[in-house]
């Protein structure tokens, strides 16, 4: 894999992460709303949003990994 397809790739996945988001507040404004056969229709729109995720989460290298944080010493408690 490229760096620009990775990086194309990861833009994506951004993209979706953040439309799904909108497309689940919508679902649930509309269930909450009792507008059941509306909120229905993005069942679908959701659903392949998830797998479009899924798969980009599965063909992308995992980011490295961030280094650990460093140690401190702690101070005596004051009595």
């Amino acid at each position: 894999m490229s760096i620009d397809s990775i990086a194309a790739q990861r833009a994506r996945l951004s993209e979706l992460e953040s439309a799904l988001v909108n497309l689940r507040a919508q679902y649930d404004l509309l269930m909450n709303g009792f507008k059941f056969d509306e909120a229905r229709v993005l069942v679908p729109r959701i659903a392949a949003a998830e797998r479009e995720v899924a798969w980009l989460v599965e063909s992308l290298p995992p980011l490295s990994a961030a280094p650990p944080a460093p140690y401190t010493v702690a101070r005596p408690r004051r009595r």
